[in-house]
């Protein structure tokens, strides 16, 4: 094991050092390629980051020519009967692709146009971290031989998982604290209102002396748990989750909620381009009591950017006077596909019924 963690520790501070690893892990299972790479929790589906896209080489790839990986992503990539196999079976712990697909079923599959000239016939996956919308695997290809020579990686790689899950996050929270720098820690600090920036996985990163006041409180509505940051309502866990989902540090928007008692302004700061796909910046969260709002809402309620174009139209006939059977008949749309919006912008809103989007619409009104 120590040949495979001193360099794995290197891969904390140098995500580049993930290339070496891979083929330590190669070498050590008897595997022709390895990958890491950022996956879709709704369908598993692989996120190819754009320099993979162009260079057709990365850090997080071991083994793989250009060529196969130019033809995986424009050819095979959406075909890949294994990824359907991880939808269904998540690798909480290491699996084989033969376990679910036998080799004699894949051979018939076009896949196999794909695997056959590398010699590839299985493959092992096993989860390294998860958040909310992604979650990144790590495969080992190889040719399947014997049940002994798959047991003994299978086992290896179950022993060593925990470790490289451990290894892998905190990779992720050294980039996290890269991120944010010290001109960000004085952007929180000199905030009038209850201020924090937190990482990907909601630990606190920066606090001003106005929201540690606030956490003190205990009916404050947010409150800090092993340095992780929690929301106490459910309706406004989703409401934020919602909102840093559709948000990416190029935009340089924020988007602002209400509750009935807060309001919550959620932005993200700095941009960090991650090898695995994924831009991420640190997360900005500033609340303000809804009371002391006396400017009411700036800008009319169907035209906050994190609404969809249909949820736009949705909530425009609804602040009018409008019921959702309203906007089914004006925009042709199923009563299924309509009472789907509709839950969407709830939850985006943080509202129960349609009452409340009318006095909000009412609320700008009076303010203009």
């Amino acid at each position: 094991m120590k040949d495979i963690l001193s360099p794995l520790y290197e891969t904390i501070i140098n995500q580049n050092k993930w290339e070496y690893l891979i083929e330590i892990l190669c070498n050590r299972t008897k595997s022709k390629s390895g990958f890491i790479t950022l996956r879709e929790k709704k369908n598993s589906r692989i996120v190819v980051p754009n320099q993979v896209n162009i260079d057709l080489k990365s850090p997080l790839i071991f083994g793989l020519k250009k060529e196969d990986i130019y033809s995986y992503i424009n050819e095979y990539i959406h075909i890949d009967p294994w990824t359907l196999i991880e939808l269904k079976h998540h690798p909480f712990t290491p699996y084989n692709m033969a376990k679910h697909l036998p080799i004699e079923e894949l051979s018939k599959s076009v896949f196999w146009k794909w695997l056959q000239p590398q010699d590839i016939n299985d493959a092992i996956v096993l989860e390294l971290y998860s958040c909310e919308n992604h979650w990144i695997s790590l495969n080992l290809l190889f040719k399947n031989t014997s049940e002994e020579d798959l047991n003994d990686k299978l086992s290896f790689l179950t022993y060593l998982q925990p470790k490289l899950r451990e290894v892998w996050e905190l990779g992720q929270r050294f980039r996290a604290s890269q991120a944010s720098s010290p001109g960000m820690d004085y952007f929180v600090q000199q905030q009038e209102l209850p201020s924090l920036l937190m990482d990907e996985q909601n630990k606190l990163v920066s606090t001003n002396s106005h929201m540690e006041e606030l956490i003190g409180n205990k009916n404050a509505p947010i409150a800090l748990r092993n340095q992780t940051v929690y929301f106490k309502e459910k309706n406004i866990r989703e409401s934020i989750k919602t909102a840093f989902s559709s948000l990416t540090p190029k935009t340089n928007t924020e988007i602002i909620f209400t509750s009935s008692d807060w309001n919550y302004k959620c932005a993200l700061l700095g941009e960090q381009s991650d090898l695995i796909g994924k831009n991420s910046g640190v997360k900005f969260i500033q609340l303000l009591e809804a009371s002391n709002d006396v400017q009411g809402h700036t800008s009319l309620i169907w035209e906050l950017e994190f609404l969809t174009s249909r949820e736009q139209q949705l909530v425009k006939v609804l602040a009018n006077g409008g019921r959702v059977v309203d906007f089914e008949r004006t925009y042709n749309i199923a009563k299924s596909t309509a009472h789907s919006h509709w839950s969407n912008v709830k939850k985006k809103l943080v509202i129960s019924d349609r009452s409340e989007i009318v006095a909000m619409h009412h609320s700008y009104l009076k303010n203009q």
